[in-house]
């Protein structure tokens, strides 16, 4: 179950700001076994920017992206494959899930919004000022 606590407005209070993560794992989802597959570990410093309507990302000395997404609300319940946290959706068909206690942030990698075909995890999030999109 998805608890929506005022949706858009309530975004500010969740997540907005700049954030770093030292840690990045990605994984692939096995149809076969309906579990993911760790596929790789990068142990590297990783930016994001979080704004009322889009975010901002920033990979090591790469170019920063940028993508919009909505907050869905916090899930209260944990599913085979989505965790408890701030449920948000991307213009990419990802969902996104920052993690109760605000520590990982997940993307959910979706096909056609009904299939999951993988995920990366940006562990050890850290709320961080002088992070910016405009550095």
């Amino acid at each position: 179950m998805t608890k929506n606590i005022n949706a858009q407005s309530e975004v500010n209070d969740i997540i907005l700001g700049g954030y770093t993560s030292s840690k990045i794992e990605e994984y692939s989802f096995d149809t076969s076994t309906n579990e993911f597959t760790l596929e790789n570990t990068k142990s590297t410093i990783s930016q994001l920017y979080f704004e009322s309507t889009r975010y901002f990302f920033k990979r090591g000395d790469n170019d920063w992206k940028m993508n919009y997404f909505k907050y869905f609300g916090f899930k209260e319940d944990a599913e085979r494959y989505y965790e408890v946290g701030y449920l948000f959706g991307d213009d990419h068909e990802q969902l996104v899930v920052l993690s109760k206690d605000k520590s990982n942030l997940t993307w959910y990698k979706v096909e056609n919004m009904e299939k999951i075909v993988g995920k990366i995890v940006y562990h050890n999030l850290k709320k961080d000022n002088s992070v910016s999109p405009t550095n």
